[in-house]
């Protein structure tokens, strides 16, 4: 099994949920003619929302709370 850190488990899942807005914002499929795609526009969305960003960043912050408050092991975030 893999042995990674909460902190960067959820630095790599907020990292690709920016990651899928920015290809949003770009019209990336579009681009490249990939938007007939069902999978790909259910994959990566259709539309950019900055309210998605603030929401992912609030998640971010309310897992870092419980990492650090309520796991019980009361320990640093590495």
């Amino acid at each position: 099994m893999l042995k990674v850190s909460s902190f960067w488990l959820s630095v790599f899942v907020l990292f690709v949920a920016y990651s899928i807005e920015f290809i949003q914002y770009l019209h990336i499929l579009s681009i490249f003619g990939l938007e007939h795609i069902k999978i790909l526009k259910i994959v990566f969305g259709s539309t950019f929302d900055m309210n998605d960003i603030l929401a992912y960043t609030l998640g971010w912050f309310v897992i870092l709370f419980q990492i650090k408050y309520l796991d019980g092991s009361n320990k640093e975030i590495d």
